[in-house]
């Protein structure tokens, strides 16, 4: 790991302060238009991110490089395949064209990169740091601080049921968010930044309207388990794998210090 400037309670409180000032943020900004509120709340996030790579002193997952095995470099690809066809199955690239056309696509941009800045430091920046922290004698590091920030990541879903989103909608949203969320971790682990986990972010984010009305509607629980059950077991695999490799390999540990 790399040598934070904020102790992990340091962390864990400026987590819950950024994220109950956004709240309060998007309260006050309720009566305001379109592109201001967009604009505000990115400005917001870049602040967040800003002091979050402060607080961490860096992006980075690790210094040094660690050796890799076969293993680890196939489900790296397997990952990679997954995340592709998850985009194709989201239709996240119709989704994106639809964007172009869109009378606000200006505000829905800005939304949807507010968001994915915003949620992928607080998650996969400040909350995995916690977690690593505190799961550092684990056998299993970075699989229970992916799966701890992941299941954060899910909660955070929940405040839409105050903008009107309905019950079973919000608790599918949560679902597949705490699954893309463990994914995400792994995306992190394996590029060793938060740059990449942002922009992927941020593209499935990236629709129409957004800015509008971000409620999402309901859709078949069979789906759901499947596709976000699939993308669940091979980042959880990944991560494992990297962790038993780091077992296996505890002077290569000992030079990320």
């Amino acid at each position: 790991m790399v040598k934070k400037r904020w102790t992990w309670p340091q962390q864990l409180f400026g987590a819950l302060v950024m994220v109950l000032l956004l709240f309060a943020l998007d309260i006050f900004l309720r009566p305001l238009g379109l592109t201001t509120r967009s604009i505000v709340r990115a400005g917001y996030a870049i602040l967040v991110a800003g002091i979050i790579y402060h607080a961490l002193n860096t992006l980075k997952v690790r210094r040094q490089k660690f050796k890799q095995t076969s293993f680890i470099v196939t489900m790296m690809i397997i990952v990679s395949v997954t995340l592709i066809l998850l985009f194709f199955i989201m239709g996240i690239p119709y989704q994106i064209s639809q964007v172009f056309g869109s009378p606000t696509i200006i505000s829905d941009t800005l939304m949807a990169l507010s968001a994915a800045i915003f949620e992928e430091f607080i998650c996969r920046g400040l909350l995995f740091s916690v977690f690593e922290e505190l799961c550092k004698n684990a056998k299993l590091q970075m699989t229970l601080s992916a799966i701890f920030s992941a299941v954060a990541f899910g909660l955070l879903h929940f405040v839409n049921l105050i903008g009107g989103q309905g019950i079973e909608a919000t608790l599918q949203q949560a679902t597949y968010a705490f699954c893309l969320g463990v994914l995400f971790a792994a995306v992190r682990v394996a590029t060793n930044t938060l740059t990449w986990v942002v922009l992927i972010h941020f593209l499935i984010d990236w629709q129409s309207g957004i800015s509008v009305s971000p409620a999402s509607s309901s859709s078949p629980w069979v789906g759901i388990v499947v596709i976000f059950g699939t993308v669940l077991a091979v980042a959880t695999l990944y991560l494992i794998a990297m962790d038993l490799n780091l077992n296996r390999h505890p002077l290569s540990k000992r030079r990320w210090q």
